[in-house]
């Protein structure tokens, strides 16, 4: 049943995204003054002159922004977790703000120096998503394959997955270095915006 319904989805998104080349791609109305248009660099600006969706699509960065300090505790704490740091008795609100402006600093300063928000998109979103969504959860896959943790305790888990054949995590790499070319090719023949 999980598969059926991920192949499912996977065509109906393939399908979305092919009807839309096929009825967006001819249009050459580059002002955007009427919708549709041409299609834009930043994602917020294909909607400007719709109503409603034009809105939120425009207040969605602003979101993003308001974020960013549940990002940084979040992101603070995970680290101090991982080092062991979190639970020692010096650990106080101080130290705790220091890590978080730390954290801050080169955020801050790259936004100052940077001006093309696309180009930090394709690196952070790009480059150093292939990594985060696909090639760490992919690792962490197969090393806890390799420990076999359900033989070790005897149990059976209810939850396996019915992605358990081992060529899964090579498909998923090999996705990977496809995506992770698709990039490369953008940044070199574009500049990093696409």
């Amino acid at each position: 049943m999980f598969f059926w319904s991920f192949l499912l989805g996977s065509v109906t998104l393939i399908l979305e995204a092919f009807l839309a080349v096929l009825a967006f791609s001819h249009i050459t109305n580059t002002d955007c003054s009427d919708f549709p248009c041409e299609i834009q660099g930043l994602y917020n600006e294909n909607f400007l002159n719709l109503p409603v969706i034009g809105q939120v699509c425009n207040f969605y960065p602003f979101l993003n922004v308001a974020a960013v300090p549940i990002l940084t505790i979040t992101m603070r704490n995970n680290i101090l977790q991982l080092f062991g740091l979190e639970n020692k008795g010096d650990m106080t609100r101080m130290k705790k703000g220091l890590w978080s402006f730390m954290l801050s600093v080169p955020v801050i300063v790259i936004t100052l120096f940077l001006r093309d928000p696309q180009l930090l998109v394709t690196y952070t979103g790009g480059l150093t998503g292939i990594i985060i969504l696909l090639l760490i959860p992919t690792i962490f896959v197969q090393l806890s394959r390799k420990w076999d943790l359900e033989s070790m305790y005897d149990k059976n888990n209810f939850n396996r997955s019915p992605f358990r054949h081992p060529l899964w995590p090579y498909l998923i790499y090999a996705f990977s270095l496809l995506t992770f070319g698709v990039i490369v090719y953008g940044i070199v023949k574009g500049g990093g915006s696409h």
